[in-house]
């Protein structure tokens, strides 16, 4: 998507805008040049999930958005907190694990786009999403329905910090094969089965079970009963009968102008 020349200077008094307003509100710096020196920009995965998902900073982030009424008689910011809620529902099922209902995700990723479309008419989708919005439930069909999660490149991305490590300070640095010979040969030894043997036990801070707080399943009954309007959306996205998804005034869950309103509860159902 290329900015037009005439609209390059609003663009910007807006991105400026929103910088300072989330900086203000949340504390978190966002599209900056990256301090650590490892490259890039603040605007990280963690970032993005503290932004979007978490009900405060989502809030933040939708007030930012005037409240401007188009020819189709919908406010932007309405339009825009719907297009969240619909990107975090569809975001959850693409990276989860578990058996997702292909029919209703590709349901919801064309009324997003459509809606999308409809409101604003000079919008263009990014290839990032534009493959998601057209081709994440074709690929999660391709996966016998299952989420996307275990093809996430996370754990690759998240060893390049080892690599940077291996060769800067346990490799040689006589010739360019030396020092790859040894980065390999550090890699072959932390995936080695007895090595990964000594290596810390996960365990929950919430039940002291080997796993992580964030999937503990005697966490989640516990949470159950205050889950967010977005887990409930979830929850029907996952599940695999169409005549299971609950539906509401005569349409799917996620339609019903009943529950789409934010309005109570923090912005939660």
């Amino acid at each position: 998507w290329n900015e037009k020349s005439e609209q390059a200077v609003r663009v910007n008094k807006a991105k400026k805008r929103v910088r300072e307003i989330i900086k203000e509100k949340t504390g978190m710096i966002i599209d900056r040049p990256d301090s650590v020196g490892a490259g890039g920009t603040t605007t990280t995965g963690n970032i993005a999930r503290k932004c979007f998902f978490e009900a405060k900073n989502c809030q933040v982030l939708i007030e930012c958005v005037p409240l401007k009424v188009r020819s189709d008689g919908e406010c932007d910011r309405k339009v825009f907190e719907e297009f969240i809620t619909n990107l975090s529902i569809i975001l959850r099922a693409v990276s989860s694990k578990q058996t997702v209902n292909t029919h209703q995700l590709d349901q919801l990723c064309k009324e997003t786009a459509i809606k999308l479309v409809q409101h604003w008419p000079t919008f263009r989708f990014t290839p990032t999403m534009h493959e998601i919005l057209a081709h994440s439930a074709a690929l999660i069909h391709a996966n016998e329905s299952r989420g996307l999660g275990t093809l996430s490149e996370e754990p690759l991305e998240h060893n390049n910090k080892n690599l940077r490590a291996y060769r800067e300070r346990l490799a040689r640095k006589t010739t360019q094969q030396a020092n790859l010979t040894d980065v390999l040969t550090r890699l072959w030894i932390k995936s080695d089965p007895i090595v990964r043997s000594y290596r810390r036990v996960v365990k929950c801070s919430f039940c002291n079970g080997p796993h992580n707080v964030r999937s503990c399943p005697k966490k989640c009954e516990v949470t159950s009963g205050c889950l967010s309007f977005e887990d409930h959306l979830v929850d029907c996205i996952f599940t695999t009968s169409r005549n299971s998804v609950p539906k509401v005034d005569g349409c799917f869950v996620w339609q019903c102008p009943r529950l789409s309103s934010r309005c109570d509860h923090h912005g939660r159902h």
